[in-house]
């Protein structure tokens, strides 16, 4: 991702990188555990796969949000 494009300064730069990787590990790291939750208690990997889409779905949402031609530092002030 191009941090460097939603701020203004590196020290920004920065903290958004941080945070977004932070919070971005964090809730992958549950990925693959609720997946085979998923697949056990079904026994078929539907209901991992519709998982899956509503992640992206999700994503899809985020990734609108985040192309938005807005500073960071614009949404705090």
């Amino acid at each position: 991702m191009l941090f460097t494009l939603r701020t203004r300064r590196p020290l920004e730069a920065a903290q958004l990188s941080a945070m977004a990787q932070s919070v971005g590990y964090l809730l992958s790291a549950a990925g693959p555990l609720l997946f085979g939750a998923l697949y056990d208690a079904a026994g078929h990997f539907l209901p991992p796969l519709v998982l899956l889409l509503a992640v992206c779905a999700v994503m899809i949402v985020f990734g609108l949000g985040a192309a938005r031609d807005k500073y960071v530092d614009d949404e705090v002030a």
